[in-house]
């Protein structure tokens, strides 16, 4: 609620305290802080404008800079983001928010080093201008978006009167199309990998996973009963090149995330859980010397296996756009894909339904038949009943579709 007097607005905040301003010759000025309750706000507003009658009014703006605020008052805000949030938001910092960008016949502007409350809207939309031409445009979106965020915060604590940050569209990212795969190139490029990593591709694809979740996973989440494996923790990579391990945010504070997959991949995984895998409940399910797999290392024998196979550009995020692609395409409405992946827009979510357990089974279990009918990696038989086994590791190998499909080296050296 703001209240308006004769001279400037005292504001209510969401926090319940109050921020106080005017504009006078076109200037918008505002206390710098936030007050208490509505009566300060107003007599901060009483005592500017007697000096400005008086003639004894100068200019108070807060010398703090812009990278003086995020680094002492909005970073320390920041608590409820997940640390690879955190690492992007610091590189964003870093790369495009700090830095002075060269403008023609003008002197390099550095939004970092200005004074906070003296950012006006010609400052950002010239700095949009002069990061313009480093052409990454997603990227730059996402510099504005967090440009944006920042400012607010400063409004919202009563250090400027409002956002600056008013370029219209300026954070919508318009991303290029990504590649879908298609069953049979998954298989080939599955098969182009070592076997130990074998199961990471198809469970990055099936399970839509991201990569820190891909890498958080343990021996104990993988439940071979139930058909799917838990989300409990990610890994990261810290800039000084350490692994990270920290505990899942998921959508819903305290919730882990269950994840279906098709009957035919469980298979894989308990061949891979044999092969693989030290028998310790917390042994990493995808690790190289003991450890969790670095994301470079694992991105080089991609690349490596999708050049041998014909792909181009192939990365991690390619294998869960391809299983989010398929996951919809199989009948999943927005809310269950973003249940599946994770997403946590609330926008987004209150406009679906929950989805039921049964019915993000039934679309996991769709899932198989791309397998199945395609060449199945898997190493293990399924009975009757559904339930995995090993007593027939090679029935797949009689498959019709397996010699059509999965004419590979590999499979004929395993099925011979």
């Amino acid at each position: 609620m703001a209240g308006r007097s004769s001279f400037g607005t005292a504001k209510k905040t969401a926090s319940g305290r109050y921020r106080a301003f005017y504009t006078a010759d076109g200037v918008t000025h505002s206390a710098g802080h936030t007050f208490p309750n509505k009566l300060q706000a107003e007599n901060w507003l009483k005592d500017e404008w007697d000096r400005r009658r008086k003639g004894t009014w100068t200019e108070r703006r807060s010398s703090i800079t812009l990278r003086r605020f995020v680094e002492e008052q909005w970073w320390p805000r920041m608590t409820h983001i997940a640390d690879r949030t955190a690492d992007d938001y610091r590189l964003v910092l870093k790369t495009w928010i700090y830095p002075a960008f060269e403008r023609a016949g003008r002197n390099p502007l550095a939004l970092g080093d200005m004074p906070l409350a003296q950012v006006a809207e010609d400052d950002v939309r010239a700095w949009y201008a002069a990061a313009k031409p480093r052409g990454y445009d997603v990227r730059l979106a996402k510099a504005y978006r967090l440009l944006s965020e920042v400012m607010r915060a400063a409004a919202e604590l009563g250090m400027i009167a409002r956002s600056p940050v008013r370029i219209k569209g300026a954070g919508a990212e318009v991303a290029p199309e990504r590649a879908v795969l298609s069953p049979d190139e998954l298989v080939a490029l599955a098969n182009a990998m070592e076997p130990r990593y074998r199961g990471m591709v198809l469970l990055a694809t099936f399970g839509a996973l991201r990569w820190g979740e891909s890498l958080g996973l343990q021996r104990r989440d993988v439940d071979l009963t139930r058909g799917g494996v838990t989300l409990r923790r990610v890994v990261s990579q810290a800039d000084d090149g350490k692994l990270r391990v920290s505990v899942l945010k998921a959508r819903k504070k305290g919730e882990i995330r269950w994840i279906d997959l098709p009957p035919e991949l469980m298979d894989l995984l308990m061949d891979h859980l044999a092969d693989f895998v030290p028998t310790a409940p917390s042994a990493w399910l995808f690790m190289e010397n003991g450890e969790p797999l670095l994301r470079k290392t694992f991105g080089r024998k991609l690349s490596k296996a999708a050049n041998a196979v014909g792909l181009d550009a192939i990365t991690f995020q390619t294998l869960r756009h391809t299983g989010a692609t398929w996951f919809a395409e199989e009948g999943a409405t927005v809310r269950e894909v973003m249940e599946r992946l994770g997403h946590r827009s609330e926008r987004m979510a209150m406009r679906y339904q929950h989805a039921a357990a049964e019915r993000m089974k039934s679309l996991a279990s769709n899932l198989g038949g791309r397998l199945s009918g395609n060449g199945v990696l898997v190493q293990g038989g399924v009975t009757e009943s559904g339930d995995a086994s090993r007593s027939s590791p090679k029935s797949w190998c009689t498959s019709t579709s397996v010699a059509t499909v999965l004419a590979s080296t590999w499979a004929n050296e395993y099925c011979s």
